[in-house]
């Protein structure tokens, strides 16, 4: 049997073990575990303008501890703690804690060059100070990286959002948000992906994007044990 099969028999069977959880009403904590033992992210459509908050990485810190808050350390999908009622508003707090979302507004609102932005400047002396940078390697690297950010925003305004699997990128990409406990969707400031893709989206108004389900609060999956454990199955989660 080889790894593809392994990891199929194994979503299928925790799908029958929570489907069949449910319907006998075992207790939402020995069902959360089972959730949390198999890692995954749901995906869906969700209108942008509905995504009005998000959650600073420091507010995540104690639940990552001592792991760095960003997308490769997420231990669990169903997280407890008040980090869903401390955020801050996207539209006047999110660009003093993203330099990737304020560099796209400087980019496409203010309409400054994209190498005078504070992003390609913190991501220049990275470089030239450390031979590399999250981003790219060399000047050059940083220069492509930029160029495909005017090709996207050229492409969303001639073709609308695709998913980054019509686009034939990773769908781990997607753009990163969390489901708070009155069933809200909550931008991650940074460190889970698509950051650059939502700023864009904003700036042309795009009224739907596709984002990927990182974690979602105890307290909502608790209310929706039902739809999350279908949605488990589906991969796919309908936005309230």
């Amino acid at each position: 049997m080889n790894k593809s099969t392994l990891i199929r028999y194994k979503n299928e069977f925790f799908d029958t073990i929570l489907r069949i959880g449910v319907k006998i009403n075992l207790p939402f904590s020995f069902l959360s575990i089972l959730i949390n033992q198999q890692p995954r992210h749901l995906y869906s459509w969700v209108s942008l303008d509905s995504i009005k908050d998000f959650v600073p990485n420091i507010v995540l810190e104690d639940l990552f501890s001592p792991l760095e808050v960003r997308k490769p350390n997420v231990k669990d999908f169903i997280w407890c703690g008040d980090w869903d009622v401390q955020t801050k508003s996207i539209q006047k707090f999110y660009s003093d804690y993203s330099i990737a979302y304020r560099s796209i507004l400087q980019i496409f609102d203010e309409g400054i060059d994209y190498k005078s932005s504070d992003e390609y400047k913190k991501l220049l002396n990275e470089i030239e100070k450390d031979g590399s940078s999250v981003r790219a390697k060399s000047r050059k690297e940083l220069d492509e990286y930029f160029e495909n950010l005017l090709i996207l925003k050229k492409d969303l305004e001639k073709n609308g959002y695709k998913t980054k699997e019509d686009l034939k990128g990773k769908k781990s990409d997607e753009i990163g948000v969390f489901v708070g406990r009155d069933g809200s969707i909550i931008k991650a400031e940074d460190n889970f992906s698509g950051t650059h893709r939502f700023a864009i989206a904003k700036v042309l108004g795009i009224s739907k994007v596709f984002v990927k389900i990182i974690a979602v609060h105890e307290i909502w999956a608790q209310k929706n044990l039902r739809v999350l454990v279908r949605s488990l199955s589906t991969q796919e989660i309908q936005s309230r």
